[in-house]
């Protein structure tokens, strides 16, 4: 089966994009019946048959399903069996990852990059808090990396891909599967070394190496080749943050080595106390009334070293002047924009001569008095007298409404491509 942009799957999903990984692909979908997006996830179609990638897969779904909701969390919503293949639908996230902001403005302003760590440290500590083991135990991540952590276009950040998340209380089935898992770059040294106490201070290893990158704009310990990346990550200390970026305080390079120690009982003991130390260090900076950044996003509030030209995370103007303040969930909530008003300027109806029960199409074109961008759009109707249908651009939902009559069947519609549920 092979699955490509605008196919349809169950009769239902309309594939948007398609994301290849190592043994996984992740499709992006359309709900055509609710007009939600999700992100889906299953087996490259090659590995099908392959029982240890699938019992992999399997246990990932168990895992990823039962951690349930967290703001700090890409949710996994449920499984759905599509020409035999499991389908495992998330939350789909609409903003970069971490690793697409690093590379459009890293490094970061100190403060910025300690409230982003502190947000993937809180969805870190549901997931090993979550009792899901035998022994009311949760799991660790195990490749927790720039490219699995979302950044929302509201400026919240998201633990996504449990792909290698393992049960705490859980053997692991080889120790050759324990060397395997995981980014090298950010791989705690007890997990190169295959052994089996692994614990959550490997992912506390993990997520130091990221605030290290985010920092100064490099992988801590980074080598030329796999194998000597290995023996520096076993054998040598990273230099100090602060070496590579002065405005790095002792404090903050104190917090991040501790993450990075070789010995997890020199680490963090779990991400609760790691979270405690970072929230200080954001307390002490904000109070501290030091540098400012070099400009806040009008919008998601994501504080830049620089003054770039729009915001990494969610493209809108940013300001000079203005110091950092981290965000809550419910601040990034309160920020979206209401619905807005649309008048409709033309409607043009094909076939002009209808019947119930035919296809047709309306286009639909739209003055907006609020000034955003407007697109014209086709839509396929399945019947005339569906009556609420869901306008999209390319960054917000909008509604509108208009009552052209056609014969006999009067109906509303907006600038939309399928029916809203509400």
């Amino acid at each position: 089966m092979s699955i490509t942009v605008g196919d349809i799957l169950d009769e239902r999903y309309q594939v948007l994009a398609v994301h290849p990984g190592g043994m996984g692909v992740v499709y992006i979908l359309e709900d055509r019946t609710t007009g939600e997006i999700h992100a889906a996830k299953t087996m490259k179609e090659e590995l099908r048959d392959d029982l240890r990638v699938r019992r992999r897969f399997e246990r990932e779904v168990r895992t990823w399903v039962r951690l349930g909701e967290h703001e700090n969390l890409v949710q996994a919503l449920f499984v759905r069996d599509i020409d035999g293949l499991p389908f495992l639908f998330l939350q789909f996230i609409d903003g970069p990852t971490l690793a697409q902001v690093l590379e459009a403005d890293g490094p970061f302003f100190p403060l910025q990059a300690v409230d982003f760590a502190r947000q993937a440290a809180r969805g870190l500590i549901h997931a090993q808090e979550k009792p899901l083991g035998s022994d009311g135990r949760g799991v660790i991540h195990r490749d927790v990396k720039p490219a699995n952590l979302f950044v929302t276009r509201d400026g919240i950040v998201k633990v996504s891909d449990l792909g290698i998340a393992k049960v705490l209380a859980a053997d692991l089935e080889s120790t050759a599967e324990g060397i395997g898992m995981g980014t090298p770059f950010y791989v705690s040294p007890e997990q190169l070394k295959g052994s089996r106490d692994i614990d959550g201070r490997a992912d506390i290893y993990s997520l130091g190496a990221v605030l290290y990158q985010m920092l100064t704009g490099e992988i801590p310990l980074r080598a030329e080749n796999l194998e000597t990346q290995i023996y520096q990550i076993l054998r040598k200390a990273p230099d100090p943050p602060s070496h590579l970026n002065s405005a790095v305080s002792p404090e903050l390079d104190r917090v991040v080595l501790r993450c990075l120690q070789k010995d997890p009982a020199a680490r963090y003991s779990s991400f609760r106390e790691l979270t405690r130390e970072l929230k200080s260090l954001l307390d002490a900076g904000m109070r501290s009334g030091g540098a400012l950044p070099g400009a806040v996003c009008d919008s998601c509030g994501y504080a830049s070293a620089r003054v770039p030209m729009a915001c990494p995370v969610c493209g809108k103007t940013m300001s000079s002047g203005v110091a950092f303040r981290p965000r809550t969930v419910a601040e990034a909530a309160e920020q979206k924009p209401a619905p807005a008003r649309l008048t409709i300027a033309t409607v043009e109806v094909h076939p002009r001569t209808v019947h119930v029960g035919e296809d047709l199409t309306v286009t639909v074109r739209v003055v907006n008095p609020s000034g955003q961008r407007i697109r014209p759009c086709q839509m396929p109707l399945p019947t005339p007298d569906l009556d609420l249908f869901r306008f999209k651009d390319s960054e917000e939902v909008w509604r509108g409404e208009v009552p052209p009559t056609l014969p006999g069947h009067p109906f509303r519609i907006t600038y939309a491509l399928v029916p809203l549920r509400e």
